[in-house]
Order: C-alpha cells, then structure tokens, then sequence
C-alpha cells in the first residue's frame, strides 16, 4: 500500500527507539507521510522485540484506550465476534 494513500483509517504508532528493524528515523518519516496518525508514542528502551516479551506493556493502555475511541464496529458486533 502506498503510504501517502492511507487517510481513512486511524493510525497509532508504536515505536522502540532501539529498533534497528524499524528505525526511528524511518518511523519519524513514515509518520509525516501517513496523514490519518491519532497516536505515536516512541518509547527510548525498546527493541523491535520488545513489544512482545518486555516486562513493561504500560504502552498498551494507550493502546486500548485507543482501540476504544477509534472502534467503529458496534459493541453487538464486537461480542458477536468475541472482539471485545
């Protein structure tokens, strides 16, 4: 998908500042080109990795309470689904 073609749909970035996968510098980019960005949150100790095993995932309260303002599935749908 071209980036410069996503603006419908919101975008949260989460972003390791140790990432040598998905760099800052090139995240910083990709945020100035993705015109729908709501969220983008670096966090300076995390590697790629990290989103996954990392002790600390207070990153995914941002991260559901977005979920949360942004949905556009009614909440009978989301159960019906086991969404939510």
């Amino acid at each position: 998908i071209p980036v410069d073609t996503i603006s419908q749909v919101p975008v949260a970035m989460f972003v390791g500042g140790e990432d040598v996968l998905a760099d800052p510098f090139d995240c910083q980019w990709l945020r100035s080109q993705i015109k729908s960005v709501v969220h983008y949150q670096e966090i300076p100790s995390y590697e790629h990795r990290s989103f996954n095993v990392a002790n600390d995932v207070s990153y995914l309260k941002n991260a559901f309470a977005l979920t949360e303002q942004y949905k556009t599935m009614p909440n009978s749908l989301m159960n019906l689904f086991g969404l939510w």
